[in-house]
């Protein structure tokens, strides 16, 4: 993440001038509240995962975003699901539960 990091500054600093800017409380509150509450704890939850269900388990999580992401879009934002998204999500939570399951059953 450090190396990212340094990349995008040097990145922003080349082609934009964002020192130029001028955020208002509004959204410099955003940016914090999704740093430290949606990323951290997002982080502190894997480790918790990883540490008392496994890595595996833990794996598993990427497949959720999606899912997630397809439902907030259509209860908050009204966006019309279509059957391949609807077989997606269960093609997805299919996976899950493979990747999950016990051996030998």
């Amino acid at each position: 993440m450090v190396y990212v990091s340094l990349i995008l500054s040097v990145a922003a600093f080349t082609l934009e001038q964002p020192l130029e800017l001028h955020p208002g409380k509004e959204s410099l509150l955003a940016t914090l509240a999704i740093g430290v509450f949606a990323t951290g704890l997002s982080y502190v939850m894997l480790q918790y995962l990883i540490a008392n269900a496994g890595v595996v388990f833990a794996s598993t999580t990427g497949y959720f975003i999606p899912v997630f992401a397809i439902l907030a879009s259509y209860f908050l934002v009204g966006v019309t699901i279509g059957w391949s998204q609807v077989a997606g999500l269960g093609l997805t939570l299919v996976g899950a539960w493979f990747v999950n399951r016990s051996p030998g059953n």
